[in-house]
């Protein structure tokens, strides 16, 4: 493993924080979830990024790089800027714990990792399988997150991306 480096990407919702851990070499360490059922967004957000910050919190900031997935417009304007906002939350923990972070927008991941920057639910899936042996049947957003922490590696050339057909 490079220098024991640690990428965690991250993929925010209203209701949820998945987050994926990859090694130096990209290889899959761990997948996480915070989650919360509260019906107000308030009560959600802070009890979902309470949670992120903690974990957070145990992370190396020497060997560690964060990623988050930038907010994209969803069902309507309250969804949005409640994505945002836990996405704000997110950029908030990494900083304060020394983090060094980036935004990355889902077009540009998904064309650097899975080839198109329109690729489907099922190709980013396909290529996470593939890539990592990860259990079909499982939240989509682990699935992106994970890709979205390979994002970062090759970005910064670190790791080459194995071929995987997606039809």
């Amino acid at each position: 493993m490079k220098n024991s480096l640690q990428i965690i990407g991250v993929d925010c919702s209203s209701k949820a924080i998945h987050a994926a851990l990859l090694d130096g070499d990209g290889k899959l360490i761990s997948l996480f979830k915070w989650f919360s059922t509260q019906k107000k967004t308030d009560q959600r957000f802070f009890e979902i990024v309470g949670d992120f910050e903690e974990f957070v919190s145990s992370l190396s900031s020497v060997n560690t790089v964060g990623v988050v997935e930038g907010a994209i417009y969803i069902q309507n304007f309250l969804a949005t800027v409640s994505v945002a906002q836990v996405i704000a939350g997110v950029k908030k923990a990494f900083h304060q714990r020394g983090i060094i972070f980036s935004v990355v927008n889902n077009t540009t991941w998904k064309k650097v990792v899975v080839g198109s920057g329109r690729a489907s639910k099922q190709q980013i899936k396909e290529f996470a399988i593939g890539r990592w042996g990860m259990e079909k049947g499982i939240d989509q957003d682990y699935y992106d997150a994970a890709c979205i922490a390979l994002w970062q590696l090759l970005k910064d050339g670190e790791v080459n991306v194995s071929s995987v057909e997606l039809e």
